[in-house]
């Protein structure tokens, strides 16, 4: 697809921000449906503790890059399906369109977490080639990581219904 952004007059560096949005975009309107609406909040917990444990482990697979994402993503839907599907669940209130823009909201923050965590294994001269100084900085540094880290919480905290 960055290939297709280039053709159209894009530098390699936009074509690669732009590539690296849409995916974000469409990733989290695909993990809405995927793990049911009311349950996002639930794969944002999944996906703390497959951090977690990924990072934490010693095993062979997770010695490279490619190991680890794929342990992560492993780890995050297994543990949101086995453990805390069943658990929880969280009010995002009523009215259809506001409770879909809420889901969206919290859907980005958690894939704006996991593209985080994702862009800092990967090899860094590939990242770089890829991507404008602008997006490394909203994802690759360290106040960066810290924000993407807080921020799928805040937004829970935020956006939930109040119960009474």
């Amino acid at each position: 697809m960055i290939d297709f952004f280039v053709g159209l007059g894009l530098s390699k560096t936009q074509a690669g921000d732009l590539n690296l949005f849409l995916m974000m975009l469409v990733c989290s309107l695909v993990l809405i449906f995927l793990v049911k609406k009311n349950k996002v909040v639930a794969f944002a917990f999944s996906v703390y503790v497959a951090y977690f444990l990924t990072r934490l482990s010693y095993f062979e697979l997770t010695a490279t890059y490619i190991g680890k994402i794929t342990v992560f993503l492993f780890l995050a839907f297994l543990i949101h399906y086995a453990l805390l599907a069943p658990l929880v669940s969280v009010k995002l209130g009523r009215g259809n369109l506001l409770r879909w823009l809420k889901r969206i909201i919290i859907a980005l923050t958690v894939v704006g977490l996991m593209t985080t965590v994702i862009l800092d294994w990967l090899p860094t001269k590939e990242v770089v080639k890829l991507l404008s100084p602008f997006t490394l900085k909203l994802f690759t540094t360290k106040v960066a990581k810290l924000i993407w880290g807080v921020l799928p919480l805040l937004a829970i905290a935020l956006l939930r219904k109040k119960e009474n």
